[in-house]
């Protein structure tokens, strides 16, 4: 049969999630730097 679709959540995270790790890294590098 057909497979069960993914949970909103699952989905808004899978759309938004490249999105978000490109802000993580931007925002852990500036910690990192903030700290260095």
């Amino acid at each position: 049969g057909q497979p069960a679709a993914p949970h909103p959540l699952i989905q808004m995270f899978r759309s938004t999630w490249s999105k978000n790790l490109r802000l993580s890294v931007i925002i852990c590098s500036n910690k990192v730097r903030t700290l260095a």
